[in-house]
């Protein structure tokens, strides 16, 4: 091909027909500069074709792993519904002097609040970081909504080990050496030393126990709205990047 053209060139120089020549050359440009562009365009189109089949298989990524997040956010809820509704009980029980209820739930271990963490699945947020492909995906919006989901877990893990650090100096300090004691006493004893413990009112101990029981309450009311908080960030999360792999598999 390249020879035919500068055949045709030769003999319009040789012919001397310099006018036919530079329209003959402007044309020769001009297909030049159009082959050039579909070039470009071809190149540019594959390198999108690429990006976005890269960018699907990490958002698939990151769908399995928010599923794997929710079904954890399940069970803690489901739990954190059970302590909460457990030191519910034994608070009621305390406020209205009810030592039948205290007898029995002591007797059975009582251990106050319980604060359940979250472990996320974070392996493809932190290689999108990483890797910087999260700030190039190209849904803004979805990359606002990976930080702030990621940024609630971080926040509420933060805070629940500080709340676990001072719930645990209280209820599990020097003023409760005596309740804990009852579950060292003997089987035959222990019916005994519990019922001291609850005639007790007065003491340390029992004072602890149910300031205890109170603050956990509150914290763990806390704790259950932030669970609820998380796992509707997740669903929100999930919903957008199962919209966008859609469109992706549509375009």
């Amino acid at each position: 091909m390249i020879k035919f053209f500068r055949k045709i060139r030769q003999n319009l120089i040789m012919e001397n027909k310099t006018g036919k020549y530079f329209k003959y050359a402007l044309g020769e440009i001009i297909l030049v500069v159009i082959g050039i562009l579909i070039a470009i365009w071809i190149n540019s189109t594959y390198n999108d074709y690429k990006e976005k089949e890269v960018e699907t298989t990490i958002l698939k990524k990151l769908i399995t792993d928010l599923e794997s997040d929710y079904n954890q956010l399940k069970v803690a809820d489901s739990i954190n519904q059970e302590y909460l509704e457990k030191i519910r009980t034994f608070k009621n029980a305390i406020v209205k002097n009810n030592e039948v209820v205290l007898k029995e739930m002591i007797s059975q271990q009582y251990g106050g609040a319980q604060f359940l963490g979250i472990n996320p699945r974070a392996t493809t947020f932190d290689e999108m970081i990483n890797s910087g492909k999260l700030y190039t995906l190209s849904n803004a919006e979805l990359t606002d909504f990976c930080i702030d989901y990621y940024e609630l877990i971080d926040t509420y893990s933060n805070s629940l080990s500080q709340i676990r650090g001072e719930y645990r100096a209280l209820f599990f300090g020097p003023n409760m050496t005596d309740y804990w004691l009852t579950y060292l006493e003997e089987t035959k004893d222990k019916d005994a030393y519990v019922d001291r413990f609850i005639e007790n009112k007065q003491s340390t101990a029992y004072k602890t126990l149910k300031q205890g029981t109170g603050w956990g309450e509150l914290i763990m009311q806390g704790t259950d709205e932030r669970i609820k908080q998380i796992k509707q960030s997740n669903r929100n999360l999930y919903n957008l990047i199962a919209e966008e792999i859609t469109k992706k598999s549509n375009d």
